[in-house]
């Protein structure tokens, strides 16, 4: 039983540790098997995990979350993979085919503005960052529209032929 501060240069091997008060650790910290914590872990720092970590509750994240490798969710719903240096996130399959790829049945995607007098726009732009073509609504004048930004025709096509131009 020991009752007052205890000092130990050396080490000390215990079969049990039971601490009903604060535990300050100044070193690391080594455990070896599973380490279960009844509350809250707090970390003040970086924390690294090596190799997996399974949290059963919801995680919240107060800034940025960084994969270095992939990401996947067990059902596989949501999955962001690194395809030889580019980047490729899917829905509903863990393949993309694309840098985006939705795979449901019936599938749709939405763009939706929140703005009731913006426009939503799908741009295409090239590597230099400049618009190419867009295709977009302007909720402002009510107006659909798709719109060739450098003076190029708009081309429709059918199993790639052309078959009609607007210059």
């Amino acid at each position: 039983d020991v009752n007052a501060d205890m000092d130990v240069s050396g080490t000390a091997q215990l079969n049990a540790l039971n601490v009903t008060g604060n535990a300050d650790v100044d070193g690391t910290l080594n455990t070896q098997g599973i380490a279960t914590f009844q509350d809250q872990i707090v970390v003040a720092g970086a924390a690294d995990f090596n190799n997996s970590a399974d949290f059963a509750g919801a995680v919240v994240m107060q800034s940025t979350l960084q994969v270095n490798g992939n990401m996947q969710s067990l059902s596989q719903g949501f999955n962001v993979k690194d395809y030889s240096g580019v980047a490729r996130m899917s829905l509903g399959t863990t393949d993309a085919e694309a840098s985006i790829h939705v795979r449901q049945a019936n599938a749709n995607v939405v763009l939706q503005n929140l703005n009731v007098t913006g426009t939503t726009e799908l741009k295409f732009k090239n590597s230099a960052n400049t618009s190419m073509l867009q295709v977009g609504y302007d909720d402002s004048n009510s107006v659909a529209y798709i719109s060739e930004q450098n003076g190029n025709p708009l081309v429709l096509k059918i199993n790639d032929s052309e078959k009609a131009r607007l210059d």
